[in-house]
């Protein structure tokens, strides 16, 4: 009997051990939908945002992640990196790593969190740092799970949140929230997100609480808008805010303007030497213009760009006189000093922030908040707008490139800042032209010479081939034919610096196998310069809409010197393409010895839904057709 007493204990014990084992496990795989695995590399299994607003000073936010990486593809979001200023620290760091069956396999140290340096190579000073923790797991699939504090010192930045994580990473469950005052003006914008939100109340405050779960790995769709416009987020500003002293307004974008103006106000202070010294540069001949290009160009030649973010978020730029006292400075600082060189000279200029780069949907009208990164000139005339990049050393005078085209800025002024658009490009603007002339041989043997120019934004695509080296220029330019068998003899760059330049490419080519002989017959491929043969792949379950981000041309000219012994048997027919998203036009015919191609295409900027996805496709692969057509010659009788 006591045998078996002992038994049932045993057992008992191996049970109860067994469900105390079993509680431990955390974030086991096969707890994860089948839906989230689909086109998954990770999945976000817990994420979580607490922020709370306990004085103009001081906002606390706790926020904690549980990931598991599934594939190597993935491994970077094992990893823990988050940045610091004197802004905001990071507090209670805490992390864990747990296997595929959730068990844990490993307790983050505090000797296994590094802390450093987040200065970048173009800044001379930041107060930025980063604390990193690398995991050190690669026993796919695991799960790593961190939490931290956030420790705001002021109440201009807050936490914002978004169900995006990149693409193919799923979010199994994920909530926000904002704990504010109750009589705190709490602003908000949710974007692409359609659950409601929970408000609760105690007796002085509100907490606003938002829920997701389920939300499906987002996957790669070629001509797709940016993650802006179509991830579900939640983007939070402040409406009165204190930084560092400064206090500010961001219930408007006439509130924020004079808040942005009372950081550059008093530091336009030019020594009179440097205005002396630039105003020898004038003549009574000169327009505005050019004596705004010639202030330009002084700054372009005396200063270089250097970033440097400290202090007031990065937001204040060092006064004038330092600049012209040190020739350096980041974009802000640049910007300031030529609008102070301007200022005094009597022109008005005005300090613009801006959400530069390829997203040019950062900035809502209908929501004013702080998406900004960067800072340029606005000049402003009786009859004109001239707009300047002081951190360029070689954009002319009132160019505007991709980087900040067609977006909303805010322009700066004293008691009137606006929100206004900058210029967008047409497809007359934003061209590409070739004009080719092609001495064709018997044998398909043929020697060209091919002018290709540049405009519009596609400037600035190309101007950087200027600036390398002899040796990385030519390796670039080669790189970029897409000829079989050729030889570059001869090449040269242009740039033509005026306030709409252009940039044109001078190349001489020998091209053994131009044609191609069969039999007695000689087939030309009437386009094998500037042929189109980039076509995405056909989508049958689109998600997402289609993107165009700019308008674009191109203007083709080739001309075909044809040999003597050689006749045309035929042509292609002419081709004429018209639709929402652009149009297309090849003709080609025969002047004396000689084969002309007249060539157009243009693209429509747009949103277009997504269902017109295969349309747009079926135009591309029409004019990759169009483009592959070809001449055929035989011998003369």
């Amino acid at each position: 009997m006591k045998l078996h007493y002992n038994l049932i204990l045993f057992l008992l014990l191996l049970v109860v051990n067994g469900a105390a084992a079993s509680g431990n496990l955390k974030y086991p795989v096969d707890e994860i939908p089948e839906s989230l695995l689909a086109n998954a590399h990770a999945v976000v299994r817990y994420q979580s945002s607490a922020t709370e607003y306990l004085g103009p000073n001081r906002i606390v936010s706790k926020q904690k992640i549980a990931i598991t990486i599934l594939k190597e593809s993935a491994l970077e979001l094992s990893y823990f990196s988050e940045g610091y200023t004197k802004l905001f620290k990071i507090e209670n760091i805490d992390g864990a790593v747990y296997n595929s069956s959730g068990k844990r396999i490993k307790r983050i140290k505090q000797e296994d969190i590094i802390d450093r340096s987040a200065i970048s190579d173009i800044s001379l000073f930041e107060d930025s740092r980063v604390k990193l923790i690398d995991p050190k797991c690669t026993d796919y699939p695991f799960t790593v799970e961190y939490s931290y504090t956030l420790k705001i010192n002021n109440s201009f930045l807050w936490p914002g949140w978004s169900l995006y994580s990149g693409m193919n990473v799923s979010v199994q469950q994920s909530d926000v929230s904002y704990k504010v005052p109750r009589n705190y003006n709490f602003r908000y914008k949710v974007s692409n997100f359609d659950q409601e939100v929970i408000i609760s109340e105690d007796e002085g405050s509100k907490t606003y609480t938002w829920k997701a779960e389920n939300y499906q790995a987002p996957t790669f769709e070629p001509l797709s808008p940016p993650a802006s416009l179509w991830a579900p987020t939640i983007q939070v500003a402040p409406s009165r805010f204190q930084l560092k002293g400064y206090d500010g307004n961001m219930e408007t974008w006439k509130e924020y303007g004079d808040f942005c103006y009372s950081l550059i106000e008093g530091r336009d202070n030019i020594p009179e030497e440097t205005i002396n010294e630039i105003r020898e540069l004038f003549t009574d001949e000169m327009t505005d213009y050019e004596k705004i290009s010639k202030v330009y160009e002084y700054s372009q030649k005396k200063n270089r760009y250097i970033s440097i973010q400290e202090g007031i978020g990065g937001q204040q730029p060092f006064d004038a006189k330092t600049v012209d006292r040190l020739s350096y400075g980041d974009c802000k600082a640049l910007t300031n000093y030529m609008m102070a060189i301007l200022n005094h000279l009597g022109y008005k200029s005005h300090y613009t922030i801006v959400s530069a780069g390829d997203d040019n949907s950062m900035i809502d009208p209908e929501f004013v908040v702080d998406n900004f990164n960067h800072v340029f000139l606005n000049v402003e005339l009786p009859n004109d707008t001239i707009w300047i990049e002081c951190t360029s050393s070689h954009s002319p005078c009132g160019y505007i490139s991709d980087f900040t085209d067609d977006r909303n800025v805010l322009v700066v002024k004293k008691g009137g800042s606006e929100l206004i658009k900058t210029p967008s490009y047409s497809a007359a603007e934003n061209r590409q032209t070739t004009r080719a002339t092609i001495n064709l041989d018997d044998d398909g043997y043929a020697e060209a010479t091919v002018t290709t120019s540049y405009s519009g934004a596609l400037y600035s695509s190309q101007f950087w081939l200027t600036t390398i080296d002899e040796q990385d220029r030519k390796k670039h330019i080669t790189k970029s034919i897409d000829l079989p068998n050729f030889r570059v003899e001869k090449y040269e760059i242009d740039a033509i610096k005026k306030r709409q330049p252009e940039l044109h490419k001078n190349i001489e080519l020998i091209l053994p196998d131009f044609a191609t002989k069969m039999g007695k017959r000689l087939l030309l491929k009437t386009n094998r310069v500037n042929d189109f043969t980039t076509i995405p792949a056909y989508a049958r379950n689109r998600k997402r809409p289609v993107y165009i981000r700019h308008n674009y041309s191109e203007c083709d000219t080739f001309v075909y010197n044809l040999p003597e012994n050689l006749q045309i048997e035929s042509t292609p027919k002419d081709v004429s393409l018209d639709t929402p998203y652009g149009n297309y036009r090849c003709s080609i015919k025969k002047v004396d010895k000689q084969l002309i191609v007249h060539r157009y295409l243009e693209i429509s900027k747009g949103t277009y839904p997504k269902e017109e996805y295969n349309s747009f496709r079926d135009f591309l692969e029409k004019i990759a057709t169009a483009d592959k057509a070809t001449t055929i010659l035989t011998p003369k009788t």
